[in-house]
C-alpha cells in the first residue's frame, strides 16, 4: 500500500509541477486553436483604385484605350452612360467580375466631331460600393477653309456681271452691288437676295 501511495504522491507532484502560472508557456502547451471563417457579412464591400490610376483620362480624337486596375473585395459589375448620346463609340472589355484585382480596359474609336465625354460605373453587385470614370474624348480639328469665296488667279480675267446686263434700270440698280473696282462678281450678284424695282 506504502508503494501505490508514493506513486499517487509522484503523480500529483508530476501533475502539479506541469501546472504554471506563465500565460506564454500555457499557450505554448495548448493544442493549436482553428482560426474562425470570418463571417461574410463583415467584410465592406469596396472598390479599391491603384495608386496609377488615372480615373478622368482624356483619349485622343483619333481614337484609343486606356486600361484601369483596381480590387473589390465582392463581385462587381459595368454600366456606360453619356447623357443624350449613345455610347456607340465607346467600350469596356468585360461587364462584370469577381472579388479580387481586376483590370478593366476602356477603348473608344475616332472621333470626327466635338469632343465628348461618358461615364463609366463600377459597382458592386449589392449595390453598397461604387466608383465612376470619367472618359473624355478630344475633338476633331476644324478644317480650315484655305479657297477664298471668290478666287482670282494672275492673268485670269473677272467676269463682270455687269456687263451681261442688258436693261439699262436694272443694270443701274445692281451697280450699287459692285466692289469698289466696279465690277460685279458672281458672288456679289448671287448676294443679291431681292430686287425691288
Amino acid at each position: 500500500m506504502k508503494r501505490v501511495i508514493r506513486l499517487l504522491i509522484v503523480a500529483a507532484g508530476s501533475a502539479f509541477a506541469a501546472c504554471t502560472n506563465n500565460p506564454a508557456e500555457d499557450a505554448e502547451l495548448a493544442p493549436e486553436a482553428v482560426p474562425e471563417t470570418p463571417d461574410v457579412a463583415a467584410v465592406a464591400s469596396q472598390i479599391v483604385w491603384s495608386p496609377e490610376a488615372d480615373t478622368a483620362p482624356t483619349l485622343p480624337a483619333d481614337g484609343g484605350e486606356s486600361t484601369f486596375e483596381f480590387a473589390a473585395t465582392v463581385s462587381w459589375k459595368v454600366s456606360v452612360s453619356g447623357g443624350e448620346n449613345k455610347i456607340s463609340w465607346l467600350t469596356v472589355d468585360r461587364l462584370s467580375g469577381e472579388a479580387g484585382s481586376a483590370a478593366l480596359v476602356i477603348s473608344v474609336e475616332p472621333n470626327t466631331e466635338e469632343s465628348r465625354a461618358a461615364s463609366v460605373l463600377i459597382a458592386t453587385t449589392d449595390g453598397a460600393a461604387s466608383t465612376v470614370v470619367t472618359v473624355s474624348q478630344e475633338g476633331a480639328e476644324p478644317v480650315q477653309d484655305t479657297v477664298s469665296p471668290d478666287p482670282v488667279l494672275p492673268d485670269t480675267p473677272v467676269e463682270n456681271v455687269l456687263d451681261k446686263i442688258t436693261d439699262p434700270a436694272f443694270k443701274t440698280y445692281c451697280e450699287r452691288f459692285a466692289g469698289e473696282d466696279g465690277i460685279l462678281t458672281r458672288s456679289e450678284a448671287e448676294a443679291v437676295e431681292k430686287i425691288v424695282v
